[in-house]
């Protein structure tokens, strides 16, 4: 119990976090019960999982959100090497040549940034991507792996490991958190376009200007994806080319594309794909 408390204790103290959910397995009814706990309750419930590891069950846990903690598992030595050269809060060896890592960013991350984080590390350092999200429990070391396919020849099942931790922050993550939460924005844009596609020609005066997308913050200060989402928006409602085109070119200046001849074309341009884009739609 002593060598279990310790590695407990360890590995909970790494990520410096109030409080964290205990996922108990029983893989016979398929059934995973919770609690959360402070570290301090975890430690005073180290007798009970033991029991619950020793009839069978697996111990898992995660840390209860909101936190900026990113689980990678089902990955190889090289990867280890790799991650602890960077910094990681823990890798753990769930079963012999199989390893977790619990790695540190410089912030909180809501729950869809997180998992998006959480492929994007994935697919970097080979990891299971079915295990990539915001949710994924790890396994809590100091406690058997218990499925049945590491059950050695004379009866027993493999530790979970510690191998290092510590409470260092991976400030590399950073570029991978933009990254993730620029493709959600552009995902996010994406579908309010396809939405507004989707909807029936309303006719009468337009509810929303140019200057109203221009400003929109979902296009993040691009004009011309803000042109081409209000072109949509004005050809689903029946506004001509024409009309369009019209508006595109009083609605800002222009003359970066060149001359009017080129300015013309450049709103004629958008507002044609517009129309070509809702007739595809419909």
């Amino acid at each position: 119990m002593a060598d279990t408390a310790l590695v407990v204790r360890s590995f909970l103290h790494a990520f410096g976090h109030p409080t964290f959910q205990l996922g108990i397995f029983n893989a016979a009814k398929e059934q995973m019960f919770l609690q959360t706990a402070t570290p301090e309750e975890v430690h005073k419930r180290l007798a009970w999982l033991k029991r619950c590891n020793a009839r069978g069950e697996n111990i898992y846990v995660r840390p209860v959100h909101p936190h900026g903690f990113t689980l990678l598992d089902d990955i190889d030595r090289a990867a280890v090497a790799d991650l602890q050269g960077r910094g990681v809060v823990a890798v753990v060896e769930t079963s012999p040549q199989n390893f977790q890592a619990w790695i540190r960013h410089s912030r909180h991350l809501e729950p869809k940034p997180s998992t998006r984080v959480a492929k994007l590390l994935a697919a970097d350092f080979a990891a299971d991507q079915g295990s990539a999200d915001f949710l994924h429990f790890g396994r809590l070391p100091g406690f058997t792996n218990r499925k049945p396919k590491h059950q050695r020849p004379n009866g027993l099942f493999p530790f979970v490991r510690l191998i290092s931790c510590n409470r260092r922050h991976a400030d590399w993550t950073d570029t991978v958190i933009e990254l993730a939460e620029r493709q959600l924005r552009q995902e996010a844009a994406d579908a309010a376009e396809r939405r507004a596609i989707r909807r029936p020609i309303e006719g009468g005066d337009l509810r929303r200007s140019i200057s109203d997308f221009h400003t929109d913050p979902q296009y993040g200060g691009d004009l011309h994806r803000a042109d081409f989402a209000y072109s949509v928006y004005a050809a689903s409602r029946g506004r001509s080319v024409d009309q369009i085109a019209v508006a595109i070119q009083a609605a800002r200046d222009l003359d970066h594309k060149g001359g009017p001849a080129r300015q013309a074309k450049y709103a004629t341009r958008t507002a044609t794909k517009a129309h070509q884009t809702v007739r595809e739609a419909g």
